[in-house]
């Protein structure tokens, strides 16, 4: 969760916010994540906040201006690079768990 100006806001990941992503940085997003061993560049970072960020409880996404400016702010403040970019994982897992498949499956279950 980020606050900003005394609201809380989150990234959210779908199929359809998944389709921006990559269309936006022109490559699939498990290539953006591991071509870097899950570092993502501060651009590609910015992408997936400006499509990807939301007010908490609100049914759409945060403007690019808004979310460019959350983004810058949680990069220079104490939450850092590191964080940024474990944040988007963190979540992208969350919302997406079939881009980081299981080693082994059960099919019997």
């Amino acid at each position: 969760m980020i606050e900003y100006n005394e609201r809380e806001y989150h990234l959210k990941f779908n199929m359809e916010r998944l389709k921006l992503v990559e269309g936006a940085l022109k490559k699939p997003i498990i290539t953006v994540y591991t071509q870097h061993g899950g570092a993502f560049t501060i651009d590609e970072m910015e992408k997936i906040f400006q499509l990807c960020l939301k007010e908490r409880n609100a049914d759409t996404f945060c403007g690019n201006g808004l979310a460019r400016e959350i983004f810058r702010k949680c990069l220079e403040t104490e939450n850092g690079y590191s964080t940024v970019n474990n944040m988007i994982a963190v979540q992208l897992n969350e919302d997406c768990p079939f881009l980081f498949p299981k080693l082994s499956y059960d099919l019997n279950t």
